[in-house]
């Protein structure tokens, strides 16, 4: 019995009692007067009853309650061995939901299951196996399963291997274990290694894009790396060269060698061109023996002087045909260039295939496209053109053998298809034939392809798609290979709206063959004929089963290579089109409308990374496909967008003045601020925008426009304020700036031209020497010295910062190991540390390991960290700050008041130190000086009582010295004591000079 039914009765039991009571009180008392004989005696034994009985529901409750705690125990235990014996690749753990507690699943010497409790779990296991990076994920699962009870889907996460590198596991939930109430109280947990199946759906991909029998790339990834290569090729100077290459009478080989033969040969050929043809070369099968190579950089002249002949001759054997002649086995190759005979894929394609069809027809080796020469060429060869379909006097060999040779050779499956089916009408006196196929998501049937024969009237429009639920009761040959009947309404006789879709698509009688991938049903071919007198032989039934599945296998594989095409156009996360197709969808929309205006707008949204950081990756996910989705319900009809990368999305836009266009984007923020983040609140998310007002569509290099578009949104750091940019030719020139800044840096630092420079920091109570700043400068070799405001920002971007950052400590700690060496008075250095730092797993570790190469105290070296890098972020930043304190590091805050957040950072962050902004000094007119002074004067105030030191930057005048000793504040620096200087500088005036280093 439930919890709930012995509460119920303890209640009741307990109000009998009362009742009992009060009745021999009051009878006692004479309040009330009964006539009973001997009632107060009843009373009394009535009460004793009950007053057994609520304890016997007691004792039974409490037994019921072990009992049930056994079961759960029974329970886990039974899972515990299930799972630890079918789960020899997993970890297993086991999780007290209500306890919050962990343990681990160990199988003892004795071969008993065995639960090791895993003692603050978090601190002990996640920080120093899990990736700091995907902490979140662990929190999001222990968070869900606390909530829910459950998991459906697994979460994946970095963490540490046995061999000490990082990856990829699986954390699932293998078993819940409930109480009597259904409660969850218990889960079984295990982690897998997942890096060998990432590392298989990753081959599965790459091996999608690539011509399985010669490993080459497929037409479809052959166009897409071509037209990318076109679309980055900036200067309209350059000359490339498309060649499409076939082997002359390659059906009559296949036909006299055999099939196995020809196969060879493609492998053969596929192996030459790829050592006869440069390096940097895009080859390809296009499909059946032909072959297209995109030759980057190449005339035409140097491509028929070097290779074409190469090629043509490639084989340098003969064979034997059927008047017993021995022939060189020869190719022949049609060359096009690109620009002159097209910038797109398609042209130099056409251009270069009416070149091959030329060489075919004049017998040459090779052939140039030259204008003109389509309409020159009045028939193409029969080994260039798929089947004419007008010979259907064949035996059924023939049929199934021209019917493999149309699928290995075709170009454009789905026509060749349809010829097929019009060769099996007509051999086979059909009246239809028709090629139903299910959706991928089972929902619905779709007719693909249909023949009819010129007696027949077509299908009925309803019949071209059907529902799944009726596809499922037309499918007759589900549970084999095929079914045959000559009446089919007989056969459906108890389903009307079957018997009525038969009749429908003229199937009185019929043969239907299942098209079958990987065991599972995907459609089915229907051979119909009008009349239920028609039977099917048996060796009908033979071959046109073989003839299903050769068409099926090829379907399957058309189906597969469409959805890789799909997925290679499509972002997996917001379905939104990739960078490359929105250059395509650009492209088409400014040809398509030459009269109209249009712009690229590419948008970021404003510290992402911290949402991210803060809500976990799956609100951030959401967050994009919600932005995918306002994005795309804005766009008009001859508009488009894509996801760029990451957070970026681009999108090309009508224009019409920037008015319209600023209230369009205003609109769309608008609807990104009303997403719900719970009933209460909405997200801030803001989107910075770059546009680029395209001055006219008729362009050829669609990437240099959303690259402006870039440029545009990049600068908004550096010069805006607002939330949008338009490009200007300037911004150019910032770029190029930056662009020569990363291309030198690395020589830069390898060359030693950057140094370190020391500020000094003094005691305002003596005006004795306290420590200082180390600061870095760039002396560049014919330019001179580059600030730090004009560099580090860069440095920043790219995350090369990190590398600088680590240049100055171990410079600082080589100075002061040397110091300590001569003897020297030696004062605590401090150094500043980016925001990059914060997301480098390796950050404690470097910072150990300098301290310990060079033999220093560590208590010598400051951590100085900007608030702006501490916002977001300070539950990972506290685990750092412990981390620096325990290896004895001082940690301050620098430019104190520069943000928004300092009190909160103050309140939730162990400081040692508070740097106070030298913009607190900057005031001059307009200013409220007093104010200025009470601020600063409760700044210290409040970190004194925080035990906090406080040092003031930026000091420049005595005025502001006074103020500072007059508030107690504890040290100074700045230009009124001294500027940065060199090494040699600080050592000979602060630590050699003899007698007071004060100022």
């Amino acid at each position: 019995m439930s919890r709930r039914f012995y509460v119920w009765l303890q209640i009741v039991l307990n109000m009998v009692v009362v009742a009992v009571t009060l009745f021999m009180i009051f009878n006692v008392t004479g309040v009330i007067s009964i006539p009973l004989d001997n009632i107060e005696v009843w009373c009394v034994a009535a009460t004793v009853v009950i007053v057994f009985m609520r304890f016997a529901v007691q004792f039974t409750y409490k037994h019921n309650l072990e009992i049930e705690q056994a079961k759960i125990e029974l329970e886990a235990e039974k899972n515990r061995y299930s799972m630890v014996s079918s789960n020899n690749d997993a970890t297993i753990w086991e999780y007290d939901i209500a306890a919050d507690r962990l343990y681990m699943m160990v199988t003892k010497q004795n071969g008993q299951v065995g639960l090791d409790e895993v003692p603050d779990y978090f601190d002990t296991v996640i920080r120093n196996t899990v990736h700091p990076d995907y902490y979140h994920v662990i929190r999001d699962f222990v968070s869900e399963l606390s909530t829910s009870g459950n998991i459906s889907k697994p979460y994946e996460f970095m963490a540490r291997r046995t061999d000490g590198d990082y990856g990829w596991y699986s954390l699932t939930v293998a078993k819940i274990i409930s109480d009597n109430n259904g409660k969850p109280v218990k889960a079984l947990i295990k982690t897998v290694n997942i890096d060998s199946e990432l590392e298989r759906k990753e081959k599965l991909r790459e091996n999608a894009r690539l011509d399985q029998l010669t490993g080459l790339f497929n037409r479809y990834s052959l166009e897409e790396r071509v037209s990318e290569l076109i679309r980055n090729t900036v200067s309209r100077k350059s000359h490339h060269v498309m060649a499409v290459i076939d082997i002359n009478k390659f059906t009559l080989i296949n036909e006299v060698r055999g099939n196995l033969y020809g196969n060879a040969l493609l492998i053969e050929l596929a192996a030459k061109l790829g050592n006869i043809l440069p390096k940097n070369s895009i080859i390809g099968r296009f499909g059946g023996d032909e072959f297209v190579a995109f030759v980057p950089d190449c005339s035409v002249d140097e491509f028929t002087d070097n290779y074409a002949e190469k090629i043509a001759h490639c084989f340098k054997r003969t064979i034997s045909f059927d008047d017993k002649t021995e022939r060189e086995i020869k190719c022949a190759v049609g060359v096009a260039q690109f620009p002159r005979d097209g910038s797109a894929y398609e042209e130099l394609f056409f251009k270069s295939d009416t070149a091959l069809c030329a060489a075919k027809i004049n017998d040459k080796e090779y052939c140039v496209y030259s204008d003109g020469m389509e309409n020159n060429i009045s028939a193409v060869d029969d080994q260039h053109i798929l089947y004419s379909g007008s010979d259907t006097g064949f035996h059924s060999d023939d049929l199934i053998n021209k019917i493999i040779e149309i699928l290995f050779d075709a170009r454009d499956l789905s026509s060749s298809i349809s010829i097929i089916l019009s060769l099996i009408g007509h051999k086979y006196s059909l009246d239809h034939a028709y090629i139903y196929e299910f959706s991928e998501d089972f929902t619905y049937a779709e007719m693909s392809y249909e023949w009819n024969s010129d007696r027949a009237a077509p299908p009925a429009l309803s019949t071209k798609h059907i529902p799944m639920e009726l596809a499922d009761r037309i499918t007759l040959c589900i549970d084999k290979d095929c079914f045959s009947g000559n009446d089919t309404a007989a056969y459906c006789r108890n389903d009307k709206e079957a018997v009525e879709f038969f009749n429908s698509i003229g199937a009185k009688s019929l043969l239907q063959c299942t098209i079958l991938d990987n065991g599972a049903c995907r459609g089915h071919i229907n051979f119909c004929v009008n009349d239920e007198s028609r039977t099917w032989s048996q060796l009908d039934i033979n071959e046109l089963l073989l003839i299903s599945k050769i068409i099926g296998g090829y379907l399957v594989r058309l189906r597969t290579q469409q959805d890789v095409d799909r997925a290679a156009h499509r972002d997996k996360l917001t379905g939104a089109w990739n960078l490359s197709r929105f250059l395509s969808e650009c492209s088409v929309l400014l040809a398509k409308n030459p009269d109209k205006r249009y712009c690229i707008v590419y948008s970021d949204i404003d510290r992402f990374k911290l949402i991210n950081e803060k809500y976990g990756y799956a609100i951030g996910n959401e967050l994009l496909i919600r932005f995918s989705q306002i994005l795309s319900d804005s766009l008009r009809e001859d508009e488009s967008y894509a996801r760029a990368n990451a957070d970026r999305f681009v999108c090309i836009l009508e224009y019409e003045g920037r008015e319209v266009l600023e209230r369009r984007l205003l609109a769309f923020d608008q609807k990104m601020n009303s997403i719900k983040k719970d009933e209460d609140s909405c997200y801030k998310v803001f989107a910075r925008s770059g546009v680029y007002i395209i001055p006219d569509n008729n362009v050829s290099d669609v990437s240099s426009l959303v690259d402006n578009a870039i440029i545009a949104c990049n600068s908004i750091n550096i010069m805006h304020r607002s939330a949008c940019a338009y490009f200007e030719e300037s911004m150019k020139k910032e770029l190029s700036r930056q662009q020569e800044i990363e291309d030198v840096m690395q020589d830069a630092l390898d060359n030693g031209e950057f140094v370190v420079f020391y500020q000094p920091k003094f005691s305002l109570a003596n005006r004795d020497l306290v420590g200082a700043e180390a600061l870095v400068r760039w002396n560049r070799p014919g330019k001179g010295v580059v600030v730090p405001s004009e560099f580090i920002p860069i440095f920043e971007d790219n995350g090369f910062v990190v590398k600088v950052d680590f240049f100055v400590l171990e410079s600082v700690c080589k100075k002061l190991n040397q110091d300590i060496r001569e003897g020297l008075p030696v004062t605590p250095i401090s150094v500043n540390f980016s925001r990059v730092h914060l997301s480098t797993p390796d950050f404690i570790d470097k910072i150990r390991d300098c301290i310990e190469r060079y033999n220093i105290p560590s208590n010598l070296i400051e951590i100085e960290i900007t608030e702006s890098a501490m916002t977001g972020n300070e539950d990972y930043l506290y685990e750092i700050m412990k981390s620096l304190h325990r290896l004895g590091i001082v940690i301050s805050m620098d430019d104190f008041g520069s943000g928004y957040s300092s009190l909160n950072l103050l309140k939730k962050l162990p400081f040692d130190v508070l740097k106070i902004d030298k913009e607190f000094f900057a005031g001059g007119g307009g200013y409220d000086r007093e104010r200025e002074r009470t601020i600063i004067a409760n700044v210290v105030n409040m970190a004194k009582s925080l035990d906090i030191r406080v040092v003031s930057e930026g000091v420049e005048t005595n005025d502001q010295v006074d103020f500072l000793k007059e508030i107690n504040c504890d040290q100074a620096q700045g230009y009124y004591y001294a500027k940065p200087m060199d090494v040699e500088t600080f050592r000979s005036r602060y630590q050699r000079a003899s007698g007071d280093v004060g100022v």
